[in-house]
């Protein structure tokens, strides 16, 4: 039995149902196992989910917390949650001495300029 709020009080601010399912997703679950697991709707374990990969972009962009919440309209202790998920599995991208510009998971650039050279 996974230990989320439903079934384990005493489980300490650290742990969330959300962490859950982001650790889960991780672990490559598929989103409907999770729903199930965690006894939650596919809708919120897909939105869970899509925020974190948005977040997750960001991080990959070389973007801060403060960069991060004004595009995800999302509270400082969220994307924070998010950061130590994502630095759980992907500690790569938060070394010191990355290319700029590059993405650590594709060596590709990743600049915000479009192929044509215009800027938004």
């Amino acid at each position: 039995m996974l230990p989320i709020k439903e079934n384990k009080l005493d489980i300490g601010p650290g742990i969330t149902h959300k962490r859950i399912i982001l650790e889960l997703y991780e672990e490559k679950v598929a989103s409907p196992d999770i729903a199930r697991q965690v006894n939650h709707s596919q809708e919120a374990v897909d939105r869970y989910i899509k925020d974190y990969e948005r977040i997750k972009f960001f991080v990959r962009r070389g973007m801060g917390i403060v960069g991060i919440r004004h595009l995800t309209g999302r509270g400082k202790k969220v994307v924070k949650r998010h950061l130590e998920i994502i630095k759980q599995y992907y500690p790569e991208l938060f070394e010191t001495g990355q290319s700029p510009g590059r993405c650590p998971d594709t060596g590709a650039g990743c600049s915000s300029r479009p192929s044509n050279g215009k800027v938004f």
